[in-house]
């Protein structure tokens, strides 16, 4: 499995829900104001406070305990950078230049994201 990974692993282990801090009203306007696409707020993770929208802390137990396998391939870019085409060159190298299967099958499917 080919695998593009943001750093969650080490975000997820101080996002227990003693670590999520609901922002007071008055954070939440200033934030929607700067960040209009997160209009149903933003919640304050782990000891670093990141600001993540408030759905991704129901993911946290799946993502702190994640377990790779020995053949995943990590693909770590940054965003904007080609992220799609280095799946899908990656993908290829290890699937002996099968563009036959590339074509039919989703690279959603055969290059999940964990974000």
């Amino acid at each position: 499995m080919i695998l593009f990974f943001f750093p969650w692993k080490t975000l997820a282990k101080t996002m227990s829900d003693e670590y999520v801090q609901h922002l007071s009203e008055e954070e939440q306007q200033e934030l929607k104001s700067k960040f209009l696409g997160f209009r149903q707020g933003l919640v304050a993770v782990g000891t670093c406070h990141h600001l993540l929208p408030p759905h991704c802390v129901a993911f946290t137990k799946k993502y702190r305990e994640f377990r790779f396998c020995e053949s995943d391939v990590v693909i770590a870019t940054f965003p904007r950078s080609g992220t799609t085409w280095t799946q899908e060159i990656v993908w290829t190298m290890r699937n002996g230049l099968d563009f036959n299967m590339a074509s039919t099958v989703s690279l959603d499917v055969r290059s999940p994201f964990l974000e």
